[in-house]
């Protein structure tokens, strides 16, 4: 199969672990993956609960939502819920995806609506051109450090505050700390 056989330009990897403190988190569990199920090459999904019972989400239970298309080109994601959450759980799900184009992944955010113990990002290149990237406003304020790689650059942050979404505040682009990762 010559699509199988094809280098994949870009390779994504993800990880989330998360315990969840209050019925509200339950949102967390809400996944939604860039990819479509062909192009999951790896993935995990679990919930264990406070008495050490494990509900695991296999890969065939994601389903593909098209969100657009235009001519024969479509944007395809993969979404899921975790099952069983709810205070006391903790969350652990991961996928690797690949695609044969270039992949930026846009602006990545460090902040999220509950505060994180440590968060990790690293951006890769497969030899195409050298990595960079920018950080937004609310970014600059965080605990972050950067670690130069051969190829890219790995990004991390400990005791991250959550970000304060404001009924008349600012955008959330501009409010919350992100990254852009670019060529």
């Amino acid at each position: 199969n010559l699509e199988r056989s094809r280098p994949k330009n870009s390779e994504v990897s993800y990880h989330r672990r998360i315990k969840i403190l209050a019925s509200d988190a339950r949102g967390l569990a809400d996944i939604e993956i860039p990819f479509s199920r062909k192009q999951i090459s790896r993935w995990w999904g679990f919930t264990i609960q406070p008495d050490g019972t494990v509900l695991e989400l296999p890969l065939a239970e994601l389903v593909e939502q098209r969100l657009i298309k235009v001519g024969s080109e479509s944007e395809t994601v993969t979404r899921a819920v975790l099952p069983g959450v709810r205070p006391g759980s903790i969350i652990d799900y991961g996928w690797t995806g690949a695609t044969d184009v270039r992949y930026a992944p846009g602006w990545v955010s460090v902040q999220q609506s509950v505060p994180v113990k440590k968060w990790r990002y690293r951006w890769v290149t497969t030899g195409m051109g050298a990595t960079a990237f920018a950080i937004n406003d609310g970014a600059k304020r965080l605990p972050l450090r950067s670690i130069p790689e051969p190829r890219g650059i790995t990004i991390e942050g400990s005791n991250v505050p959550p970000s304060v979404k404001e009924p008349y505040g600012l955008p959330v682009a501009d409010s919350t700390g992100a990254l852009l990762f670019h060529y």
